[in-house]
Protein backbone atom coordinates (compact mmCIF):
# COMPACT_ATOMS: atom_id res chain seq x y z
CA UNK A 1 0.00 0.00 0.00
CA UNK A 2 1.42 3.53 -1.18
CA UNK A 3 2.66 5.51 2.09
CA UNK A 4 1.81 8.88 2.47
CA UNK A 5 4.61 11.39 3.16
CA UNK A 6 4.45 15.33 3.96
CA UNK A 7 7.51 16.94 3.56
CA UNK A 8 9.04 19.59 5.59
CA UNK A 9 12.70 21.25 4.95
CA UNK A 10 12.48 22.16 9.08
CA UNK A 11 13.60 19.68 11.45
CA UNK A 12 13.43 21.94 14.44
CA UNK A 13 13.89 25.53 15.31
CA UNK A 14 16.73 26.49 17.54
CA UNK A 15 16.52 30.16 19.82
CA UNK A 16 13.58 30.82 17.09
CA UNK A 17 15.70 29.95 14.40
CA UNK A 18 15.03 27.18 12.08
CA UNK A 19 17.79 24.16 11.63
CA UNK A 20 17.08 21.99 8.37
CA UNK A 21 17.54 19.06 7.56
CA UNK A 22 19.83 19.65 4.90
CA UNK A 23 22.23 21.47 7.67
CA UNK A 24 21.76 18.32 9.83
CA UNK A 25 22.88 15.82 7.51
CA UNK A 26 25.93 17.96 6.38
CA UNK A 27 27.62 18.43 9.58
CA UNK A 28 26.64 15.10 10.85
CA UNK A 29 28.76 13.46 7.61
CA UNK A 30 31.21 15.77 7.80
CA UNK A 31 31.50 14.98 11.57
CA UNK A 32 31.57 11.17 10.70
CA UNK A 33 34.25 12.15 7.78
CA UNK A 34 36.80 14.11 9.75
CA UNK A 35 36.83 11.54 13.05
CA UNK A 36 37.39 8.40 10.60
CA UNK A 37 39.36 9.22 7.26
CA UNK A 38 42.01 10.45 9.17
CA UNK A 39 42.80 7.02 10.45
CA UNK A 40 43.79 5.85 6.55
CA UNK A 41 46.26 8.68 6.66
CA UNK A 42 49.12 6.95 7.48
CA UNK A 43 48.15 3.47 5.38
CA UNK A 44 48.62 5.95 2.54
CA UNK A 45 51.57 7.85 3.59
CA UNK A 46 49.93 11.22 4.31
CA UNK A 47 50.06 13.67 7.00
CA UNK A 48 46.48 13.32 9.23
CA UNK A 49 46.76 17.57 8.67
CA UNK A 50 46.86 17.44 4.71
CA UNK A 51 43.91 14.40 5.01
CA UNK A 52 42.12 17.27 7.45
CA UNK A 53 42.79 20.36 4.87
CA UNK A 54 41.59 18.27 2.22
CA UNK A 55 38.40 17.76 3.62
CA UNK A 56 37.90 21.29 4.28
CA UNK A 57 38.71 22.19 0.69
CA UNK A 58 36.65 19.39 -0.75
CA UNK A 59 33.62 20.36 1.91
CA UNK A 60 33.92 23.98 0.48
CA UNK A 61 34.13 23.46 -2.96
CA UNK A 62 32.19 20.56 -3.05
CA UNK A 63 28.84 22.79 -1.87
CA UNK A 64 29.70 25.86 -4.42
CA UNK A 65 30.27 23.33 -7.38
CA UNK A 66 27.10 21.83 -6.20
CA UNK A 67 25.04 24.71 -5.82
CA UNK A 68 26.54 26.50 -9.13
CA UNK A 69 25.38 23.73 -11.36
CA UNK A 70 21.91 23.74 -9.51
CA UNK A 71 21.77 26.90 -10.03
CA UNK A 72 23.06 27.11 -13.93
CA UNK A 73 20.67 24.33 -14.36
CA UNK A 74 17.89 26.02 -13.28
CA UNK A 75 18.79 29.34 -14.46
CA UNK A 76 15.59 30.93 -15.55
CA UNK A 77 14.04 30.48 -12.43
CA UNK A 78 16.82 31.97 -10.32
CA UNK A 79 17.52 34.76 -12.92
CA UNK A 80 13.97 35.85 -11.17
CA UNK A 81 14.87 35.03 -7.68
CA UNK A 82 18.69 36.18 -7.50
CA UNK A 83 18.94 36.90 -3.54
CA UNK A 84 17.90 32.48 -3.22
CA UNK A 85 21.14 31.73 -5.23
CA UNK A 86 22.85 31.30 -1.90
CA UNK A 87 19.64 29.45 -0.09
CA UNK A 88 21.90 26.29 0.34
CA UNK A 89 19.99 25.52 2.97
CA UNK A 90 16.49 25.26 1.54
CA UNK A 91 17.79 22.52 -0.78
CA UNK A 92 19.35 22.51 -4.06
CA UNK A 93 22.42 20.46 -4.23
CA UNK A 94 23.51 19.17 -7.72
CA UNK A 95 25.31 15.71 -6.92
CA UNK A 96 27.79 16.07 -10.40
CA UNK A 97 28.83 19.56 -9.52
CA UNK A 98 29.72 18.46 -5.55
CA UNK A 99 31.81 15.94 -7.70
CA UNK A 100 33.87 18.26 -9.48
CA UNK A 101 34.28 21.22 -7.01
CA UNK A 102 34.98 18.70 -3.67
CA UNK A 103 37.36 17.30 -6.42
CA UNK A 104 39.03 20.47 -7.44
CA UNK A 105 39.35 21.44 -3.57
CA UNK A 106 41.46 17.85 -3.22
CA UNK A 107 43.42 18.75 -5.88
CA UNK A 108 44.51 22.45 -4.47
CA UNK A 109 45.55 21.19 -1.57
CA UNK A 110 47.58 18.28 -3.06
CA UNK A 111 49.38 20.63 -5.58
CA UNK A 112 50.21 23.05 -2.44
CA UNK A 113 50.90 20.29 -0.05
CA UNK A 114 52.62 18.30 -2.75
CA UNK A 115 51.49 14.48 -2.43
CA UNK A 116 49.32 11.83 -4.74
CA UNK A 117 46.15 13.78 -5.65
CA UNK A 118 44.99 9.87 -5.67
CA UNK A 119 46.14 9.04 -2.61
CA UNK A 120 44.11 11.72 -0.94
CA UNK A 121 41.17 10.98 -3.08
CA UNK A 122 41.26 7.45 -2.32
CA UNK A 123 41.04 7.90 1.22
CA UNK A 124 38.45 10.72 1.04
CA UNK A 125 36.26 9.08 -1.40
CA UNK A 126 34.34 6.75 0.34
CA UNK A 127 32.95 9.08 2.61
CA UNK A 128 31.78 11.66 -0.01
CA UNK A 129 29.07 8.97 -1.14
CA UNK A 130 28.22 8.59 2.75
CA UNK A 131 27.35 12.10 3.00
CA UNK A 132 25.85 11.33 -0.34
CA UNK A 133 23.57 8.88 1.20
CA UNK A 134 22.61 10.93 4.20
CA UNK A 135 21.79 13.90 1.61
CA UNK A 136 19.48 11.92 0.27
CA UNK A 137 17.37 11.42 3.11
CA UNK A 138 17.51 15.20 2.86
CA UNK A 139 15.80 15.32 -0.53
CA UNK A 140 12.99 13.03 0.96
CA UNK A 141 12.10 15.29 3.76
CA UNK A 142 12.42 18.25 1.86
CA UNK A 143 10.32 16.46 -1.06
CA UNK A 144 12.80 17.47 -4.06
CA UNK A 145 14.07 14.91 -6.51
CA UNK A 146 10.27 13.34 -7.64
CA UNK A 147 10.18 9.34 -8.61
CA UNK A 148 8.39 8.69 -11.89
CA UNK A 149 4.29 7.27 -11.25
CA UNK A 150 4.30 4.36 -10.53
CA UNK A 151 1.48 1.60 -8.39
CA UNK A 152 4.34 -0.60 -6.79
CA UNK A 153 3.30 -1.36 -3.33
CA UNK A 154 5.98 0.85 -1.82
CA UNK A 155 5.02 3.96 -3.26
CA UNK A 156 5.30 6.99 -2.35
CA UNK A 157 2.59 9.48 -1.96
CA UNK A 158 3.60 13.38 -1.67
CA UNK A 159 1.39 16.27 -1.29
CA UNK A 160 0.71 16.36 -5.17
CA UNK A 161 -1.25 13.06 -4.25
CA UNK A 162 0.56 10.85 -7.04
CA UNK A 163 2.02 7.56 -6.34
CA UNK A 164 5.68 7.41 -7.25
CA UNK A 165 8.80 5.45 -7.09
CA UNK A 166 10.38 6.39 -3.80
CA UNK A 167 13.76 7.71 -5.83
CA UNK A 168 15.10 9.28 -2.66
CA UNK A 169 15.39 6.18 -0.97
CA UNK A 170 16.48 4.34 -3.95
CA UNK A 171 19.18 6.67 -4.33
CA UNK A 172 20.62 6.64 -0.36
CA UNK A 173 20.59 2.80 -0.82
CA UNK A 174 22.77 3.45 -3.90
CA UNK A 175 24.89 5.93 -2.13
CA UNK A 176 25.36 3.68 0.67
CA UNK A 177 26.54 0.55 -1.68
CA UNK A 178 29.14 2.54 -2.77
CA UNK A 179 30.08 4.30 0.30
CA UNK A 180 30.40 0.15 2.00
CA UNK A 181 32.49 -0.34 -1.40
CA UNK A 182 35.14 2.44 -0.75
CA UNK A 183 35.16 1.17 2.74
CA UNK A 184 36.16 -2.51 1.67
CA UNK A 185 38.72 -1.11 -0.59
CA UNK A 186 40.32 1.83 1.23
CA UNK A 187 41.23 -0.35 3.92
CA UNK A 188 43.10 -2.62 1.63
CA UNK A 189 45.21 -0.02 -0.28
CA UNK A 190 44.66 -1.67 -4.07
CA UNK A 191 46.87 0.78 -5.68
CA UNK A 192 47.04 5.19 -6.46
CA UNK A 193 43.90 5.84 -7.55
CA UNK A 194 42.05 2.52 -7.64
CA UNK A 195 40.09 2.99 -4.82
CA UNK A 196 38.58 6.57 -5.69
CA UNK A 197 38.35 5.23 -9.88
CA UNK A 198 36.23 1.83 -8.48
CA UNK A 199 33.85 3.78 -6.35
CA UNK A 200 32.91 6.68 -8.98
CA UNK A 201 32.46 4.30 -11.67
CA UNK A 202 30.68 1.90 -9.50
CA UNK A 203 28.18 5.51 -8.16
CA UNK A 204 28.32 6.36 -12.39
CA UNK A 205 26.47 2.51 -13.07
CA UNK A 206 24.33 2.63 -10.13
CA UNK A 207 23.32 6.46 -11.06
CA UNK A 208 22.49 5.36 -14.67
CA UNK A 209 20.26 2.50 -13.31
CA UNK A 210 18.30 5.01 -10.71
CA UNK A 211 17.45 7.18 -13.15
CA UNK A 212 15.26 5.48 -14.82
CA UNK A 213 13.23 5.74 -12.11
CA UNK A 214 13.45 9.45 -11.55
CA UNK A 215 10.52 12.08 -12.94
CA UNK A 216 13.20 13.80 -14.97
CA UNK A 217 12.82 15.00 -18.97
CA UNK A 218 14.63 12.75 -21.57
CA UNK A 219 16.67 14.40 -24.15
CA UNK A 220 17.19 11.44 -26.47
CA UNK A 221 16.36 7.11 -26.84
CA UNK A 222 14.15 7.45 -23.50
CA UNK A 223 17.13 8.70 -21.31
CA UNK A 224 17.80 11.96 -19.38
CA UNK A 225 20.18 14.46 -19.77
CA UNK A 226 22.49 12.88 -16.48
CA UNK A 227 22.06 9.21 -18.54
CA UNK A 228 23.86 10.51 -21.57
CA UNK A 229 26.50 12.40 -19.39
CA UNK A 230 27.14 9.37 -17.20
CA UNK A 231 27.45 7.54 -20.94
CA UNK A 232 29.84 9.42 -21.68
CA UNK A 233 31.97 9.28 -18.22
CA UNK A 234 31.94 5.89 -17.80
CA UNK A 235 34.39 4.74 -20.62
CA UNK A 236 36.75 7.19 -19.50
CA UNK A 237 36.49 6.40 -15.86
CA UNK A 238 37.01 2.74 -17.00
CA UNK A 239 40.34 3.46 -19.22
CA UNK A 240 41.40 5.42 -16.01
CA UNK A 241 40.85 2.79 -13.66
CA UNK A 242 42.42 0.10 -16.21
CA UNK A 243 45.37 2.68 -16.62
CA UNK A 244 46.23 3.06 -13.14
CA UNK A 245 45.90 -0.60 -12.11
CA UNK A 246 48.51 -1.12 -15.10
CA UNK A 247 50.67 1.48 -13.54
CA UNK A 248 50.40 0.07 -9.72
CA UNK A 249 51.33 -3.53 -11.05
CA UNK A 250 54.36 -2.03 -12.61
Amino acid sequence: MPFSFTPSPVAFTLFGLPVHWYGLFALASFLIAWFFAPRFARLYGLERRVVEDAMLYGLLGGILGARLLHVLLLWEYYAQHPLLVIAVWQGGLAAFGGILGGLLGVWLVARRERVSFWRLADVLAPWLFLAFSLGRIANLLNGEILGRPCSCAWALVLPDGVPRHPVQLYGMVKDLIVFLLGLFLVKRKPGEGIVFLMVMLAYAILRFLVEFYRAEPTVFLGLDLAQWFLLMIMPFLAWLLFKQRNASRG
